[in-house]
C-alpha cells in the first residue's frame, strides 16, 4: 500500500529516540558541571576516588573532627550552602560527596552498597589521620552515620543526626530487591535515557515537596548544588542507594541495642515537625526509644533542615562535639 512506512524504518523509531534521549542527557549533565564545578580536592582511597571539602583548623589532641554526610540524592554542597561555614571558625570540619553523588566515584570491581559509604568514614578518617570524629547525618546520611557508630566505635566520638533515616519506611520484599540489584545496566540505561529528561521537567514539583512547607532557595540550583542531579552518574547512584535501604536498614535496626549500651556516645536528633518526607514521630521518636540517651529535638520545619535551618543544626552539632571532648 502506498505510503504505509517500511518495518525496518519502524523498527529503528525506538534506536533513534533512544539516541536523542541521550544526546540530550549529555547536554543537559555538561550544563550542570558547568554551574556547579567541584569544591574541593579529590582524594583516591581502595574503594573510591572522593570529592572532599576540608575546612577549618587542625584539631588538636583529642578534639573530634566533624564529618558530614549528606542524604539521597544529595552531594556535599547541601552542606557548604551554610552549615560548613557556622562551624569552620571553630572546627575542622570535613564534607564529601558520597560515591555516586556530586563528584565522587566507586573504584572499578567494588560494589556499591551502604554498608560499603559507611566504611568510607573510617578510611577517609584513617587517611587524613584522624583520631575521633563526630559524625553528622542528613536523611540518608544519618542511616550510614549510625551504620559507621556501629562498625567504627573506636572512631566515633558522637552523632548529630538531623532528619535521620532511622528504621525503614515501608516494608519490601528482599526478592523485589535482588531482582533490582540484578537489573543494574536497567538503571544505567535510564539514566542515560529518560531519567534526566524527566527529572529536569519535574524537579521544581520534586523540590517542592522535598523542602515543604519551607521555600526552595532560589539559588539552590547552584549554590545548592541541585542541578548536579541532573547528571547520569548522580541518578544511577541515588537509584543504587534507594534500592539498598531496606536490606541496610534490616541489618542496622536490630543493633541499636549496642548503641544503648554506650551511654557516654552523646548522640543528639532533630527533626522538623513539618517534615514530609520522614516523620519525627515513626524515625526520631523509635530511635530514641530504642536508644534511650539519645535526646530529641523538634523545631518548625521541613526536611532539609542543613539548607533551611543551619544555625539550629549547627547548634545541636556544637552540643555533640562539646560533649565529645568531655
Amino acid at each position: 500500500m502506498s505510503g504505509s512506512v517500511p518495518p525496518s524504518l519502524i523498527a529503528l523509531a525506538p534506536l533513534a529516540a533512544g539516541l536523542s534521549l541521550a544526546a540530550l542527557t549529555a547536554a543537559l549533565a555538561k550544563r550542570a558541571a558547568a554551574e556547579v564545578p567541584p569544591l574541593g580536592r579529590f582524594i583516591d582511597l581502595p574503594g573510591a576516588r572522593l570529592h572532599v571539602v576540608d575546612r577549618g583548623p587542625l584539631t588538636p589532641g583529642r578534639a573530634p573532627t566533624i564529618m558530614l554526610l549528606h542524604g539521597l540524592g544529595g552531594q556535599l554542597r547541601h552542606f557548604s550552602y551554610r552549615l560548613i561555614e557556622s562551624l569552620a571558625p571553630s572546627y575542622r570540619v570535613i564534607a564529601f560527596d558520597r560515591p555516586g553523588s556530586g563528584y565522587s566515584s566507586w573504584r572499578s570491581g567494588v560494589k556499591p552498597s551502604l554498608a560499603a559509604q559507611a566504611d568510607l568514614v573510617e578510611a577517609l578518617a584513617g587517611h587524613l589521620q584522624i583520631e575521633r570524629v563526630v559524625l553528622v547525618g542528613h536523611s540518608l546520611g544519618g542511616a550510614i552515620a549510625l551504620g559507621a557508630a556501629l562498625r567504627q566505635p573506636a572512631r566515633i566520638a558522637g552523632l548529630a543526626l538531623l532528619a535521620p533515616l532511622t528504621h525503614a519506611p515501608v516494608r519490601v520484599s528482599r526478592h523485589l530487591v535482588q531482582t533490582l540489584r540484578l537489573a543494574d545496566w536497567v538503571w544505567r540505561a535510564l539514566a542515560w535515557t529518560v531519567a534526566v529528561p524527566v527529572a529536569r521537567l519535574q524537579r521544581e514539583r520534586w523540590l517542592t515537596d522535598i523542602f515543604a512547607p519551607d521555600p526552595v532557595p532560589l539559588d539552590f540550583a547552584s549554590q545548592g548544588g541541585g542541578s548536579l542531579v541532573l547528571r547520569p552518574s548522580h541518578v544511577l547512584g541515588a537509584a543504587r542507594d534507594l534500592i539498598d535501604i531496606p536490606v541496610w536498614m534490616e541489618a542496622l535496626t536490630p543493633c541499636y541495642p549496642t548503641l544503648r549500651n554506650r551511654p557516654t556516645l552523646p548522640i543528639e536528633v532533630l527533626y522538623g515537625r513539618q517534615d514530609h518526607v520522614l516523620s519525627a514521630a515513626l524515625q526520631g521518636e523509635r530511635f530514641t526509644q530504642a536508644v534511650h540517651h539519645a535526646r530529641l529535638h523538634q523545631i518548625d520545619a521541613g526536611h532539609m533542615l542543613p539548607l533551611t535551618r543551619p544555625q539550629e543544626c549547627a547548634e545541636l552539632i556544637r552540643r555533640v562535639a562539646d560533649a565529645a571532648c568531655e
